[in-house]
């Protein structure tokens, strides 16, 4: 899960040493709590208890949602970096609610508008009663509203991957 500085040995996640200077994706580097002179990698999570909604791009320290930073690099699952007009980041939940609707999957921005394919081409999230639908003409990936209406066709969303569930 991370790399020791003094060391360069791996380390698993959650265990403290006195210096770690890299983590893989998806995790973040965290202080101990009681003393904050030893570190881990821990896992980013959604849970606000913990405060590690995102990881900061080049000391890969854990970030709390909504604080603004120039290098985010990733969010937790179900949030996306924002970009506000300075160029400062921030992880947001998704919710259509705030024209957040979907997440790229390779930058982790926000989609800000619903029906609208990804920059990479490639969704990971999407925002509570949207589902991510896959162009079969050009395999463009993109937020769309679940509907009762059957000629709208996406009637839900599957559990883990998040694609619609379309009638016939």
């Amino acid at each position: 899960m991370g790399r020791v500085t003094t060391t360069r040995a791996c380390t698993a996640a959650s265990i403290y040493f006195a210096g770690i200077d890299q983590c893989q994706l998806g995790y973040c580097i965290q202080a101990d709590s009681g003393t904050g002179n030893t570190w881990a990698c821990v896992a980013l999570s959604n849970d606000t208890s913990l405060m590690r909604f995102g990881r900061e791009e080049t000391s890969q320290l854990c970030i709390n949602r909504s604080v603004l930073k120039v290098n985010i690099l990733q969010c937790a699952f179900n949030y996306c970096i924002l970009v506000d007009g300075s160029g400062k980041k921030s992880c947001e939940i998704l919710s259509a609610a705030s024209n957040r609707y979907g997440r790229d999957a390779n930058t982790h921005e926000c989609l800000t508008a619903p029906n609208t394919a990804a920059p990479s081409s490639v969704v990971d999230s999407c925002a509570q009663n949207y589902c991510i639908f896959k162009d079969p003409g050009t395999s463009q990936m993109q937020c769309r509203q679940l509907s009762s209406n059957t000629a709208e066709r996406s009637v839900g969303k599957e559990s883990v991957s998040q694609f619609c569930l379309d009638i016939g």
